[in-house]
């Protein structure tokens, strides 16, 4: 597996310093620029390789966890393992980057890989296996899209993670 990089906000360093093994396993530890308070950080960046996609779900599910954001860890390990996945089918490249941050109420989730292609919405009949991708996207995100970089494409997505009020009863 690769080297991971995190990006740790000021509790994480702390929590980082009170000795927990757990969070260093994932790789090298350093500062994340141009952050404020309010902001979390935290990049992964693992072998183009389906095996790693759980590898992925586990390092968001811990980092949420870690950040008291629970009420959002199910769909946080969807949307990426479902950004991951799209990567591994789609891209090219040796390696699949995941950066996550939350900042102001909005958990942003991107994954890039070596491919300039853009995802390409497809209908899938009954019986496909693939194709739902970008369904899933529109359901579980606020929005999401795809940037062309020179060296291949990000694709974000965004997930509203202030609690949401309670539906008044009909």
């Amino acid at each position: 597996m690769l080297p991971i990089h995190q990006a740790w906000d000021k509790k994480s360093i702390a929590y980082r310093n009170r000795g927990s093994r757990r969070i260093s396993t994932y790789g090298t530890i350093r500062p994340f620029p141009r952050q404020t308070p309010l902001t979390r950080a935290f990049q992964i960046a693992i072998a183009a390789s389906p095996e790693h996609v759980c590898t992925v779900r586990h390092a968001v599910a811990e980092r949420l966890r870690h950040w008291r954001l629970l009420h959002v860890v199910d769909t946080a390990q969807l949307v990426s393992s479902e950004l991951v996945t799209n990567s591994l089918l789609h891209g090219t490249g040796d390696t699949i980057s995941l950066s996550m941050h939350h900042s102001e109420g909005r958990l942003h989730i991107c994954v890039g890989d070596g491919s300039p292609a853009v995802p390409q919405r497809r209908v899938p009949t009954k019986d496909d296996e693939h194709g739902r991708g970008l369904e899933i996207l529109d359901l579980l995100t606020d929005t999401w899209s795809t940037e062309v970089t020179p060296t291949g494409k990000r694709t974000r997505a965004i997930i509203a993670t202030a609690p949401r009020p309670a539906a008044e009863p009909a």
